[in-house]
């Protein structure tokens, strides 16, 4: 009998250290890394625009940059979705040949370090190159050229003001905090609470899945709308009970 609860024991003990390490290896996984942004001063209604694709015409948030040194505007995409503001490789490139004492790639860490503006906010770091984008086609003054992706590791250095109704942005230090609701800000993901027919959730806003009003899965969106029509019928007969 001894021997029987020695095993049971054991296995419930490799059980507990089993789940502890996965939930600390998750955790580590999706902890973001540290946020070296340095940011000064504000930007106020700065002008967004939407990028079209296939048909979308609300496929990305992109707002106004310029990086120092060079007298062009470039667009980056708001993506509240990503925890880090990062370059596009390709796009840099064409950059750097045209510009080359103003952009200087790491090649060896795939780093640039570059300062970037919206407005009046200056933006410095070492930012990572992500292998995406399209080479920067300076003939061309129609396209908007997105060279990048701004992070939420700018969220934590401003608040974030997004102005859908009039298109515009503002990132500013400090705001009149009442007649907000709350939300949540883990680990640089925005949850917003939210209610689908009677069940209370939460909802991950993230802007770079801006063409699409709600993403779920499938056996979720079943669970809903089983909920709903439940609700819808409830509604329909009075005294029913469910």
């Amino acid at each position: 009998m001894k021997i029987f609860k020695k095993i049971v024991l054991s296995i419930a003990l490799l059980i507990a250290l089993s789940l502890l390490s996965g939930y600390f290896y998750f955790d580590k996984k999706f902890t973001p890394p540290e946020n070296n942004l340095k940011v000064s001063g504000i930007a106020e209604h700065i002008n967004m625009k939407w990028e079209v694709a296939e048909g979308n015409a609300h496929a990305a948030v992109l707002v106004p940059v310029s990086l120092k040194g060079i007298e062009q505007t470039f667009y980056m995409q708001l993506d509240s979705g990503s925890p880090t503001t990062l370059f596009y490789k390709k796009s840099l490139e064409s950059i750097c040949t045209k510009f080359p004492d103003q952009i200087q790639i790491n090649n060896a860490e795939n780093k640039l370090s570059i300062q970037f503006s919206i407005g009046s906010m200056n933006i410095a770091s070492d930012f990572e190159l992500l292998d995406y984008g399209h080479a920067v086609d300076f003939n061309d003054a129609k396209t908007n050229h997105i060279i990048g992706t701004i992070g939420t590791d700018l969220f934590e250095k401003r608040i974030v003001i997004l102005d859908f109704r009039n298109t515009t942005s503002s990132f500013i230090k400090n705001i009149d905090e009442n007649g907000f609701e709350s939300l949540e800000f883990k680990k640089r993901k925005i949850l917003i609470p939210g209610t689908i027919g009677e069940q209370k959730l939460k909802l991950l806003y993230d802007s770079g899945t801006s063409g699409y009003e709600l993403l779920t899965n499938k056996e979720e969106w079943g669970n809903t709308e089983l909920r709903t029509e439940k609700l819808k019928k409830k509604k329909e007969i009075p005294g029913e009970i469910y």
